[in-house]
């Protein structure tokens, strides 16, 4: 028998639910262990994903407004299954309720006009402060927005990293540097 890989060893853990205690119950070591094993491994164990891009994606056009959603087409690490790289992979999707942290960043080309916007939405909606804008970078610069913040979500809402440019001309992104992070910290 070779070793446990512990990862895949505790993927997708349900919520633990704590014991209801009543009058009368009586404590077991079984019960007592179990209790803790399950809420450990779930708090040692919690929703995450690292989302990249190795394409880079083209034809955001300019305007000003982050209007477009990042395609993320690879998955590094998703301990709930909550992103495809084939369906909807401008989306990731909780599979359980909570606040996660989120960080993403985009890396605009060279191009020295305008200003780059970045901002996180859920079931399509403006999240008014997990937003930012940036001035683009001189011309031998790239530009890379970064957003990171505390977001509420249910169990089946979905995040999207949007973006938006206007320097005039549509732009590409730079795939290096392209990424959506998410963990969920607390209930």
């Amino acid at each position: 028998m070779g070793p446990i890989r512990l990862e895949a060893a505790l993927t997708g853990l349900a919520v633990p639910i704590p014991y209801q205690w009543s009058v009368g119950d009586v404590g077991s070591a079984a019960l007592l262990d179990a209790q803790l094993y399950s809420g450990l491994t779930f708090l040692l164990n919690p929703p995450l994903a690292t989302l990249t891009v190795t394409t880079p994606q083209a034809g955001i056009a300019t305007g000003a407004a982050p209007s477009t959603a990042i395609a993320f087409d690879t998955t590094v690490t998703d301990t709930y299954g909550g992103h495809s790289n084939v369906t909807n992979n401008s989306r990731y999707t909780a599979q359980v309720a909570g606040t996660y942290w989120v960080r993403a960043a985009v890396c605009w080309p060279t191009n020295a006009t305008g200003s780059r916007t970045s901002q996180m939405y859920v079931n399509g909606s403006a999240i008014a402060y997990a937003q930012v804008q940036l001035p683009a970078a001189p011309a031998s610069t790239f530009t890379i927005p970064e957003i990171t913040g505390l977001i509420p979500m249910n169990a089946g809402d979905y995040l999207e990293f949007k973006v938006g440019q206007n320097s005039g001309s549509t732009l590409t992104i730079t795939a290096a540097g392209t990424v959506m992070q998410i963990v969920r910290v607390s209930n």
